[in-house]
């Protein structure tokens, strides 16, 4: 979809109708950005690529009273502007979704400390001397927060009273399933720097709605921390075996270390 996007010749689709509507799980803002059919188009209609991404989101959505009631305790601390927000975005799989008992990766939070050591860093290098800080923690399983939240007590903001449901592909979903989750994500916007599953676009979608950009922003791509995840590694091996967990390794994190926006937005779901 980005390459299409980026190098096909769109403005014949649907000649000679106001709007086309297109239904796909993969964006390509950034790509169409590099599209010689769209660009000058997209620039005279007063888009910027840093922030036309940024721009739609806010023109489609826009929270109502009740989500803005329901999150109200995380606005509180993420809307001061005297602390430093660490957003941390844990994807353990659609599968855990689907069957939250077949295994119970919630007895096992030093499986995601990487995601953690990599918050540490962010923090160690922007945080001012004696200034607060917060890591906003987003994980897909409820009993998953409980253990994340008793490991890291002193630093996570977590909602541990959640109802988590996949909004595309349980024919289950409740109304507070769903508002939870557009909700997290409109929530985890008013983080600063953001920590992300690679193989999932839940965080990587508001971490581009505050995407640092505009006149006098310093850094403003330098904000995305990737973390490669084994989500289906639990079906496959003994979950108290560290051993086995060996290769997944961390990273380095901190502004120098942040990945490439180009490659943060072509990546899996795209941007």
């Amino acid at each position: 979809m980005p390459r299409l996007l980026a190098l096909q010749n769109l403005t014949a689709a649907g000649d000679g109708v106001h709007s086309v509507i297109w239904h796909a799980d993969h964006a390509g803002v950034y790509a169409a950005f590099r599209n010689p059919f769209l660009a000058s188009r997209l620039k005279q209609l007063g888009f910027e690529r840093e922030t036309a991404f940024a721009c739609l989101f806010d023109f489609i959505y826009r929270p109502a009273p009740e989500v803005v009631q329901l999150f109200a305790p995380e606005l509180n601390v993420l809307m001061n502007p005297n602390i430093l927000k660490i957003g941390v975005q844990v994807r353990v799989g659609d599968w855990q979704l689907v069957d939250s008992y077949t295994f119970k990766p919630q007895h096992y939070p030093y499986l995601f400390r990487h995601y953690f050591e990599c918050a540490k860093e962010i923090e160690l290098a922007l945080a001012k001397p004696g200034q607060p800080v917060v890591w906003y923690t987003l994980v897909d399983i409820p009993a998953l927060r409980w253990g994340l939240a008793a490991r890291y007590p002193d630093r996570l903001l977590i909602n541990t009273n959640v109802v988590v449901e996949h909004i595309v592909k349980s024919s289950k979903t409740s109304d507070h399933g769903f508002l939870q989750a557009v909700g997290e994500i409109w929530v985890f916007s008013f983080t600063s720097q953001h920590i992300i599953t690679k193989i999932s676009g839940f965080g990587k979608v508001p971490g581009m709605v505050n995407a640092n950009t505009g006149p006098g922003l310093p850094n403003t791509t330098a904000h995305f921390y990737t973390i490669t995840h084994p989500m289906n590694f639990f079906n496959l091996v003994a979950l108290n075996n560290r051993k086995n967990l060996a290769w997944w390794r961390g990273r380095k994190c901190g502004p120098q270390w942040a990945d490439d926006i180009e490659q943060v937005t072509s990546d899996f779901t795209g941007i």
